[in-house]
């Protein structure tokens, strides 16, 4: 308890106890009690405040201290990007660099390489070119003595290098001085045929020399005869340069004189068993097989008759007789029954239905089908 001056009317030594003034009634305590509390509150809330600034303070402090450590680790990420962009350089350019001594090392290579398989070659062209001379003449001197003087030249055409083999194809042109007494001979007639088969000896000749083969410490090369035509056989030219063409397909020799067949004849070489124009099969068919006037070609597989062209259009005899003799090509009669299997470009899949290969399944040109 305490004297104190009573706030409402000024009377001194009043206790701050009393509910009222002995003067003029005013509630001391009460006021003083608000006071009290006042005070309490103040503090009270001057203690928050400072609770609250200290928190904040220490908020900040931490952001602060946050911040610091993500600037660190940023910092520490943007550093190791930059090593690892500087080492994914350096390792770009050590990849290139050996990427570059690599190119530089196989251009080198490649270099000597070509510059040996330069000389290889140069030196096989030159051992060919000093080589045939003498072989061709030998040759053309093989050509004579069968009824017509028969001259030949020759030129290198395309050449073709490969692991120490050089192939060359040799272009050959036939030239006679007096062929031309057979210009005007008539179809089927003796000269004809006698022209005929003079070519026919010449051209076996042809096919026995066709090709020469040369070798040395450089390499291999390699000679192939061609004539100046594009057909199967020999080409001879008069001094008009008129074509007189003899040519062996199937079992038919043929002569043409400038494009007109002048002679032909069966070699007899195909001997069907039984009557080739009469069948002892009566049931249906698709087609029969007819192609000019002999035997028609069949094949056991598709990739055979792809072969056969091949040989016959690259005058391959040897080819076509190794497989007529190995039986993936043969002759069937003309007018053999079938029925189509399978049709291709150029080409028909059929199975004989008679003759000599009855049963078999075989490949034939599409021009020797003849449907129904």
């Amino acid at each position: 308890m305490a004297l104190v001056k009573c706030p409402e009317c000024g009377r001194e030594n009043v206790s701050d106890t009393a509910t009222s003034c002995p003067d003029c009634g005013y509630n001391i305590k009460a006021h003083y009690d608000k006071i009290k509390r006042d005070d309490e509150e103040r503090i009270k809330a001057e203690e928050i405040r400072k609770q609250k600034e200290e928190k904040r303070k220490k908020d900040l402090a931490e952001k602060k201290r946050l911040e610091e450590v993500y600037k660190k680790e940023q910092e520490e990420r943007e550093r190791q990007e930059i090593e690892h962009k500087l080492e994914k350089q350096r390792n770009t350019k050590i990849l290139y660099w050996c990427l570059g001594i690599l190119v530089a090392v196989i251009c080198v290579t490649m270099c000597i390489i070509g510059i040996q398989n330069e000389n290889t070659e140069k030196a096989l062209i030159e051992l060919a070119n000093n080589s045939f001379d003498a072989d061709f003449e030998s040759y053309k001197s093989a050509l004579q003595g069968y009824g017509i003087n028969i001259d030949a030249t020759y030129e290198f055409g395309n050449m073709s290098y490969e692991e120490g083999v050089l192939s060359v194809d040799c272009n050959v042109t036939y030239t006679s001085s007096d062929i031309d007494k057979y210009r005007k001979v008539e179809y089927d007639s003796r000269d004809a045929r006698k022209l005929c088969f003079i070519l026919k000896d010449i051209d076996a000749v042809r096919r026995e020399n066709s090709r020469y083969t040369y070798n040395s410490e450089s390499g291999t090369v390699n000679i192939t005869l061609f004539g100046d035509d594009s057909y199967y056989g020999i080409v001879v030219l008069d001094k008009d340069n008129c074509e007189y063409h003899y040519s062996y397909v199937v079992d038919w020799d043929e002569l043409e004189i400038n494009d007109e067949t002048v002679f032909m004849e069966d070699d007899g070489s195909y001997q069907p068993s039984g009557d080739s124009n009469s069948s002892s099969y009566t049931g249906s068919y698709d087609a029969t097989l007819e192609y000019g006037s002999g035997s028609v070609l069949v094949c056991i597989s598709e990739d055979a008759m792809s072969r056969y062209m091949s040989a016959l259009n690259n005058d391959n005899q040897g080819t076509i007789d190794e497989m007529q003799s190995s039986g993936e090509i043969g002759f069937t009669a003309k007018g053999t029954k079938c029925n189509i299997v399978e049709r291709k470009v150029g080409k028909y899949q059929v199975k004989l239905l008679d003759g000599i290969y009855e049963g078999n399944t075989v490949w034939v040109i599409s021009e020797s089908v003849n449907e129904k």
